[in-house]
């Protein structure tokens, strides 16, 4: 995907990459807001999003999150991921989370950053 790619009001996540071989690759400052989770990759999938991306009120999920062996989701410098229910960002199971320089968490119900 492109730069500046928005997704707003989806009721699951803003993007999703699901699945061995499947990649995501967005852009510089996409955007997921008031959505069921804002960045995540599950069962093997691999996603890159780029610098300044923003997860924002992204609702009963994470926004950024990566679960299962296998999964990876790497996210640029200056990503921003704030006022969700769960954590700003997430990795779990095996998976692989990269946040670059300068990113922050902030007003997040859950933990700021968590690896479980």
């Amino acid at each position: 995907l492109g730069d500046g790619c928005i997704a707003r009001h989806a009721t699951l996540h803003g993007f999703l990459v699901n699945g061995k071989a499947s990649k995501l690759q967005a852009g510089n400052g996409c955007v997921a807001q008031q959505c069921g989770g804002g960045f995540m990759s599950v069962f093997g999938g691999d996603m890159h999003v780029g610098d300044r991306c923003i997860a924002r009120d992204c609702g009963d999920a994470h926004g950024f999150g990566v679960r299962g062996a296998g999964s990876r989701l790497a996210a640029g410098s200056r990503c921003q991921s704030s006022g969700h229910d769960q954590d700003g960002y997430h990795c779990e199971d095996g998976a692989a989370l990269t946040v670059e320089d300068e990113s922050c968490a902030q007003a997040c119900l859950g933990s700021g950053w968590a690896s479980d």
